[in-house]
């Protein structure tokens, strides 16, 4: 999981979503910020989510994309002020694995170096198949 400044937590589930955790008075109240529909969005998220130099999140799906290999991705909040129980964020591919690029990015969390690059490993796909750095 990965914390901001307030205290938030935001986590993955493996079966497809993206939430956060928020301390209310004794207790915690779970938000669901995104559900993958496991199609070109991306199905199957394996590492958490980080936060990335712009303060929106960024993440990997393990499978899904348009490929079918898995994708980076960031997550928005939304631009108006909720009021509902349930207010998704926006995602944004920003890159769908083809394979030979690497596949199945599941075993690390992904970095930004302070140009706002950003790594990660997939474990699968590449020139010779176990993975490859991306």
């Amino acid at each position: 999981m990965t914390m901001d400044r307030a205290g938030n937590f935001y986590g993955t589930t493996f079966q497809g979503t993206v939430f956060k955790m928020s301390r209310v008075g004794s207790g915690w109240v779970l938000t669901t910020l995104y559900m993958f529909q496991g199609g070109s969005d991306g199905a199957r998220p394996a590492s958490r989510a980080i936060f990335g130099p712009d303060g929106t999140l960024y993440g990997t799906t393990s499978q899904g994309g348009s490929n079918g290999f898995g994708t980076v991705l960031r997550l928005r909040p939304p631009t108006t002020v909720c009021r509902s129980a349930s207010c998704p964020w926006t995602e944004s591919i920003l890159h769908n694995f083809t394979g030979s690029d690497g596949a199945a990015p599941q075993l690390g969390d992904l970095v930004f170096d302070v140009a706002g690059n950003i790594y990660g490993t997939t474990s699968g796909g590449g020139s010779f198949w176990p993975g490859s750095s991306v």
